[in-house]
């Protein structure tokens, strides 16, 4: 359910939650064996929208006559974004900071084996065909339009002939600093009414901001430092993460640094079917925050 109370518990009692630093949720082994830490994490505008038609589902023959909104969806979708990725929604780019170049310089430092990547997931290629380092680049920098899921009219088995009454899909558009979702929110609105689908409702679930905390930050060093007793292999620093969270309300609400690590690994399956993690990783894990822990004096 998103922690629906965090923001107002953050706004209520900031001076009970002072810290030096704040250890995050999220972090893997990454397909090369290595420990990773973030140093922030995407936004997130995530929005619901319903196309309405007749009051009730019809045979299909009267698609010949009464509008689907079906099609009306799929339509308003196609119109979100075009073939090569670029979000056509007016002002969408218009906020988007560039990573500084130290963050740049550390893309550098970041291993990534794409072969491996598709190999897992067995894809052949990348989405537009980009290169392994495009792909983290991506991964970290670019925003997204992303469809989560549509529900409409029947899959049952067999066939039957239906003009439904009513389309919902949920979208997700990842956002990269310093979009405000709640400013991506109103432009799709707008972006909606001027392409002629002002009758589809938008329904915002649960705005995100982009967090960020400074690369060269005291705090970032001493967890890599710490995480360098526990495991193997160096910490691999990301400046930031590709998923989203309510990290935010620590960073820019309270000026915590923060930096993510965890315990699942590359075949983790997040948000998946078999979703896991190695007990090795999980006592790791407590290590590494212990020893986070014992260089607070």
């Amino acid at each position: 359910i998103g922690s629906p109370h965090l923001e107002e518990v953050v706004r209520a009692h900031p001076d009970l939650l002072k810290a030096n630093g704040c250890i995050w949720e999220a972090g893997y082994k990454d397909e090369t064996g290595h420990p990773t830490m973030y140093c922030g994490a995407k936004g997130l505008c995530y929005v619901k929208l319903t196309a309405h038609g007749a009051n009730r589902d019809l045979h299909s023959a009267s698609a010949v006559i009464i509008e689907s909104p079906v099609w009306k969806l799929v339509q308003a979708l196609a119109s979100l974004k075009d073939t090569k990725e670029q979000i056509l929604i007016e002002g969408f780019y218009d906020d988007i900071q560039p990573p500084s170049k130290s963050e740049l310089n550390l893309l550098n430092e970041i291993p990534y084996d794409g072969d491996l990547t598709k190999k897992m997931l067995e894809i052949d290629s990348f989405l537009l065909n980009i290169s392994d380092i495009e792909a983290v680049f991506r991964t970290l920098y670019a925003p997204s339009c992303n469809i989560c899921g549509i529900i409409s009219g029947y899959t049952g088995e067999g066939s039957k002939t239906v003009l439904p009454s009513r389309a919902m899909v949920k979208v997700d558009f990842r956002l990269v600093p310093d979009q405000d979702p709640q400013k991506i929110y109103r432009l799709l609105q707008n972006h909606l009414k001027e392409h002629g689908f002002e009758d589809i409702e938008v329904c915002l679930l649960g705005p995100l901001w982009p967090a960020k905390t400074p690369i060269d930050n005291p705090f970032v060093a001493m967890v890599k430092e710490a995480m360098k007793t526990v495991y193997k292999l160096p910490p691999i620093v990301y400046p930031t993460m590709s998923g989203s969270g309510p990290m935010w309300l620590f960073t820019r609400k309270l000026n915590i640094p923060t930096v993510s690590i965890g315990v699942g690994d590359a075949s983790s399956c997040p948000h998946s079917p078999n979703e896991s993690i190695n007990l090795i990783d999980y006592e790791e894990g407590i290590r590494a925050l212990q020893e986070i822990i014992s260089r607070f004096k």
